[in-house]
């Protein structure tokens, strides 16, 4: 189906955009900070989405991509609720009036971090903002619109040589010497940006509703991610200095192990996921060649 994507100069947000676009090449992007020339500025703090006309271009769906995504952002200004959740809450509100179907994307810390293996199911228990303000659409978004998906997702990652994105990073800093403190305790489902548009676009063709885990179905520690890049690069493996998160000096109370599990992904598409290890190598290729 048709559809626009707010926060289209966000990281996924570019990339559904790309896809989306490749059906329809009219397709709508929006931007705010990071402004080019083929996106429409869109202030999520004030939306109004008549000037987008969805409605009169064919558009049946949008993808809610954008958010003030930094924890720690979120965690000391108390303004960054007001584009994560009363500037969503009003544009999903609108969205529902026209009847668009209205896709999501959440994320795995609205669980606590102490256990790992949270499936679609399982009760939110957010400690920090981010999450809270994550939280607070999941249990307001049906009071919206019927039409609606709720995408979780975990840290999503590209291939891209430069692209600043997990492996990439850390290929980078070996690749120069220099060292990583990686944390062994901060768990979560790495899973690359493609394979996440490929279920997202799954997702929509079969206009699935509710709250639908996306991420690889592999849990990997950041230690156990710089430790296989360094592994797989041929680099110094002391570079990678083991740590416990605490030891980095973030947010406090920070979810630690918030992998998921997939279980409707699963049984309702049929996808298969990139493994990580492959993805290693991928990022490794483009640093040694």
């Amino acid at each position: 189906m048709k559809t626009a994507i707010i926060g289209a100069s966000g990281f996924i947000g570019g990339h559904l955009l790309r896809r989306h676009r490749s059906r329809h090449p009219d397709c709508v992007g929006t931007c705010f900070r990071n402004r080019k020339d083929d996106l429409v500025v869109f202030d999520l703090r004030e939306p109004d989405i008549r000037p987008l006309q969805l409605v009169e271009t064919g558009h049946e769906a949008v993808i809610i991509s954008a958010a003030e995504t930094n924890i720690d952002s979120c965690q000391l200004d108390h303004n960054a609720a007001k584009i994560n959740v009363d500037g969503t809450l009003e544009l999903i509100s609108q969205l529902g009036h026209l009847g668009m179907h209205v896709v999501f994307l959440s994320t795995d810390n609205v669980f606590d971090g102490k256990t790992g293996g949270y499936s679609d199911d399982s009760p939110p228990q957010p400690p920090l903002a981010y999450g809270r303000h994550k939280w607070e659409i999941e249990r307001e978004i049906g009071n919206l619109t019927e039409r609606h998906t709720v995408v979780r997702l975990s840290k999503t990652f590209g291939l891209q040589k430069g692209d600043g994105t997990l492996l990439d990073e850390m290929a980078a800093k070996l690749t120069a010497g220099q060292a990583i403190r990686a944390a062994h305790d901060l768990i979560f489902s790495p899973t690359w940006v493609e394979d996440v548009v490929e279920a997202i676009i799954a997702i929509q063709d079969r206009e699935l509703r509710g709250i639908i885990n996306v991420a690889s179905p592999e849990a990997w520690s950041r230690y156990e991610l710089g430790a296989a890049v360094a592994d797989v690069l041929g680099a110094n493996s002391d570079l990678v200095r083991r740590v416990s998160f605490s030891e980095l000096q973030v947010s406090p109370n920070r979810p630690l192990n918030t992998s998921l599990t997939c279980d409707r992904l699963r049984t309702e598409l049929d996808l298969t996921f990139r493994s990580v290890r492959d993805c290693v190598e991928q990022t490794a290729r483009n640093w040694v060649c």
